[in-house]
């Protein structure tokens, strides 16, 4: 059965959530969706569908508009989220021409390069069918049981204009980076709905030295995580007393981790604090120029944190 393509309506949203719970473990609530692919400072994600003749939702394939900065130029970025598909309508020649259509619609949007990290079943589609290409990786490093650690930071409800001078002033010199503003910052992590996430900063006097954001999860099996969303601080120094404030906030929890960039500008700080790379849980990322070759990861400093893209 042929399917046919268009850019989604809010009148198809209920359909599009029906079909998300199909296909995800944990999907979006209706609020989750609303404020992730409608409220984001830096625009609307673009949301494409595919449509059976009867106009069923078959598949549907998200870009969040966003900024990435790569060896000091600042791309127009869209990071993929929430492609699924109905496993009636699931078939290499459906993807690629629904990706055709998605690609199209981003370049229509002025959009020069798209990222994102594919589960296990869409990497190799990805790259052997529509050229994306690795993109550096994601290591999953964790520590167990965190400690009710001492640290001088402050839990923080908004971001306000100090951030933004703060980012500039930190992103200095990193090789690879997604540009954040106080108003996207605002958004993410203190606007979604239930607010999941706590946030801490150091200082140095007023002036703000680094933060990090972190969330508590449970297993179905009742094992109990922190995540550390997003981290970036000066000095290592800081950077350690923001793990020690990441550490106090999930004591008695059975694990602590984070996600690791390909020359993560903090991967020594987390080591120094006993965090631990499982190798078994790295994840690939890919991406796919719009405009232009494919370019590898460079070198020098980097960072990026699911955070940084994912609705998680």
């Amino acid at each position: 059965m042929s399917l046919t393509f268009r850019t989604a309506r809010s009148v198809d949203t209920p359909n599009i959530l029906a079909l998300l719970s199909t296909c995800f473990r944990t999907p979006p609530s209706q609020a989750d969706w609303d404020w992730f692919t409608r409220l984001n400072p830096y625009g609307k994600s673009r949301v494409c569908l595919a449509l059976t003749g009867g106009e069923q939702v078959a598949a549907v394939y998200c870009f969040a508009p966003t900024r990435l900065t790569i060896e000091g130029k600042s791309t127009q970025t869209s990071y993929g989220h929430h492609l699924a598909f109905d496993p009636k309508h699931r078939n290499a020649l459906s993807f690629v021409e629904f990706s055709r259509f998605a690609f199209a619609n981003e370049i229509a949007h002025g959009t020069d390069f798209v990222i994102g990290p594919p589960n296990k079943n869409a990497y190799l589609p990805h790259k052997i069918l529509m050229q994306w290409f690795d993109f550096g990786f994601l290591e999953y490093l964790s520590k167990s049981r965190p400690a009710d650690r001492q640290h001088s930071c402050v839990e923080l409800h908004e971001f306000d204009a100090a951030f933004d001078e703060f980012f500039d002033r930190v992103s200095r010199g990193m090789s690879v980076y997604f540009s954040k503003t106080s108003a996207w910052m605002n958004w993410r992590f203190f606007r979604r709905p239930g607010a999941p996430y706590t946030v801490y900063a150091a200082y140095d006097g007023a002036r703000i030295t680094g933060y990090v954001v972190v969330k508590k999860w449970v297993e179905a099996s009742g094992y109990r995580k922190v995540h550390i969303m997003d981290l970036r601080g000066e000095t290592a120094a800081t950077i350690a007393n923001l793990l020690a404030a990441a550490e106090a906030y999930g004591a008695a929890f059975d694990e602590i981790n984070t996600w690791s960039v390909l020359h993560d500008a903090y991967r020594a700080p987390l080591e120094a604090a006993g965090f631990i790379n499982q190798p078994d849980k790295r994840q690939p990322l890919l991406a796919r120029a719009l405009r232009g070759p494919a370019m590898a990861f460079p070198a020098g400093p980097a960072s990026f944190m699911y955070g940084d893209g994912d609705g998680y």
